[in-house]
């Protein structure tokens, strides 16, 4: 699943949208930078020796890109992991 989102990552970062489209384009970036954080965060809890105990880590990860997301999907600005940092 990571190499597959990398490469959708990739795929889209390929692409130059119209200006009318850039910032949801900047948005769906964002967000395969927030999907990757959270699968590297799940396989790494569960290559742990206490796999239960990591999960409220990866939890933890998942709120902010959750709350971005719906802001997004509501038409106000996104702003990246990066700028809220």
């Amino acid at each position: 699943m990571i190499r597959e989102t990398e490469a959708a990552k990739e795929s889209l970062a390929a692409l130059t949208p119209p200006a009318s489209c850039a910032a949801h384009h900047r948005g769906s970036l964002g967000s395969l930078d927030d999907a990757l954080e959270i699968l590297r965060s799940l396989k790494t809890a569960m290559e742990s020796p206490e796999p239960a105990a990591q999960l409220p880590g990866v939890a933890a990860r998942v709120t902010l890109p959750c709350a971005r997301a719906s802001t997004f999907s509501r038409g106000k600005r996104w702003r990246s992991a990066s700028a809220t940092a």
